[in-house]
Order: C-alpha cells, then structure tokens, then sequence
C-alpha cells in the first residue's frame, strides 16, 4: 500500500532536516550603487539579501517563513542583538531567495563587527554570516556613519551626530545629543578656540557671566550697561566723550589746575554771587591800609590819608 504523505508530514520532516541538512549560502548585494550621493538627498539604510537554499542537496522552492537578527559579534553566548526584523512570508524559487532589510535601529555602521542570523521556519541557521563589503555601502550614503535626513519634520531614529536638513526653515541642524542645532543662522557662534585666555581667536556671540584673565582687545565699539574699575587703562576721553550726566567736584580734583584755564574761558556768569571771598584777594601791590578803589577804567590802591593812588593792574 502506497504511503500518503500529508502537508504536516512534509512541514515537520522539513524542519527536522533543516538543523542538519540544509545548507545556506548567501550574497549580499549593496541596494545602492558606490556613487556619491547628494547632500540633499535623503537615503534609506536598506539592503538586499540574497541567498541560495538547498535540502538534502535538493534546490528547495516554496514559500517559507524567515526573521533576520544582526548581533555586534560572531559569539552567540555573548553577543548582543542589535536588530531583529518581522517574519517575512520568503517565496524561494530553485533555492533563491531575495529580502529587502531595513535595520533603522542600527546607527552606526562605521564600527564593523556586524553578524547575521537567519531564522527559518524557527530554526536558527549556524553559522552566522560577517556583514562584509556591500551592507557598508551603506556608509557611503551617510556622513562617516551618520545619517543624513532630509525632511519637513525632526527624525525619530537618532545618535548624537546625526544630521538634518529641515526642508521647512531651510537649516542644516545637527543632533547633539538632547536637542538639533542649528549649524548655521543668528546666534550660531564660530569655531572656538580652546580658551579664551592667552591669544584666544575665535568669535565670542554670548559668553554671558564670564571672568576674563588678561587684556580684551574690541576692535569695535562696545555698548554696555556700566563699566566698574580703577579706570587706570582708559586713554582718548575727553568732555565731547561724556554725553549726559555730571561730574562733581571730588571727581575732577587736582585734575583742574591753572594750567588749565585759559585767559577768559571764565567768564562773569560762571561765577556765582558772593563766591569770591577777601582771601582770595591778592594784596599785590598795595601798601598797608590801602583801600580798592576804581580809578577811571581800572582798580587802584588808594592809600587813606593824602598821596594819590597807586595803580598795580596785576593786583587783583
């Protein structure tokens, strides 16, 4: 009597060969050519996998069910899962097959050391594959291991580095971590030098409460709320420098001397009444009890008791 075969009697004799029988051998096919790709461009982090399944020695064709892991070594017992793709219903002609992977968890592909499991049916194939030269072309469309987005909205797969063209305001912002930066735009500051003391260079935008050791030279004007110091190294100020406000007399002493004053910059109006005191009358000229009197356009002294008077310009 003839035996009849079921499906489930082919599935589970399938399977119980796979383990020991089935031999995998794959190529990896880069989805993207090797060329330069433009900076606007937005590119995926997607593969082909291509492999070639034989049973037995048989070229198997069929449908089969496969999940795809990428761990950071080749050592199962330490290895750490990086990725793991959904189930793929795999149609496989004459043993080939062709998946589309898409790892977008994985955001560095500069490192190396990538392996790949394949899974079939829900048994796992050993051993596990290196990724080698076409999944790193990968890199080639990314800036040395960092992805490169362009789109209206932030990206949600980052890593510190990452960068972005935000189509909406036109900016390039890079991810530093915690937030996007701009790269470019008001406010962004310079490269900095390592200190701004001793011969730093680079532009200082907001430096806020800083202690600075050293002269700063400003090769541009400065506007500022107050200035605080001894003033010792201020030069080129003049009254025409001081637009409002005043300067009492116990700023300006022994700053203001004769020398200063030139014949007839002081005039009547800016002496106040009764501010000249007898003291500071000069006697110059005048005998003892002599008295000023005016004497037809000038001053005299005239001394009381007879004798004309004494006439001494320079008196006063």
């Amino acid at each position: 009597m003839k035996k009849v075969e079921t499906g489930k009697t082919t599935l589970n004799r399938l399977l119980n060969g796979l383990g020991r029988a089935l031999s995998l051998s794959a190529l990896l096919l880069a989805a993207y050519n090797l060329r330069p790709v433009a900076l606007s461009a937005e590119v995926p982090v997607k593969f082909t996998y291509q492999g070639n399944i034989r049973q037995n020695g048989f070229l198997v064709t069929g449908q089969r069910k496969m999940v795809f892991r990428i761990y950071d070594s080749s050592a199962p017992a330490t290895a750490v899962q990086l990725w793991e793709s959904s189930e793929y219903d795999v149609g496989v002609s004459t043993g080939v097959f062709k998946v589309d992977l898409e790892p977008t968890t994985i955001s560095d592909w500069q490192t190396g050391g990538l392996w790949l499991q394949l899974v079939i049916e829900g048994t796992p194939m050993f051993p596990w594959e290196e990724l080698t030269s076409a999944p790193y072309a990968v890199n080639s469309l990314l800036h040395s291991g960092k992805r490169y987005t362009t789109a209206a909205s932030s990206p949600t797969a980052i890593a510190s580095g990452d960068l972005w063209y935000d189509s909406t305001s036109k900016v390039v912002k890079f991810w530093n971590g915690a937030v996007w930066t701009p790269t470019s735009g008001a406010g962004v500051p310079g490269i900095h030098a390592t200190t701004h003391e001793g011969g730093g260079t680079d532009p200082i935008v907001l430096l806020g409460t800083h202690s600075v050791a050293g002269y700063i030279t400003v090769s541009s004007s400065v506007t500022a709320g107050w200035f605080m110091g001894d003033g010792s190294g201020l030069d080129n100020l003049n009254a025409s420098k001081i637009n409002s406000g005043s300067l009492n007399g116990d700023r300006i002493g022994n700053v203001l001397v004769s020398s200063h004053i030139v014949d007839g910059s002081i005039q009547t109006q800016d002496i106040a009444d009764a501010s000249v005191t007898k003291e500071k009358l000069s006697p110059a000229g005048c005998a003892a009890g002599s008295i000023l009197q005016l004497v037809g356009a000038q001053w005299a002294c005239v001394v009381t008791g007879g004798g004309g008077p004494e006439f001494d310009p320079l008196s006063i």
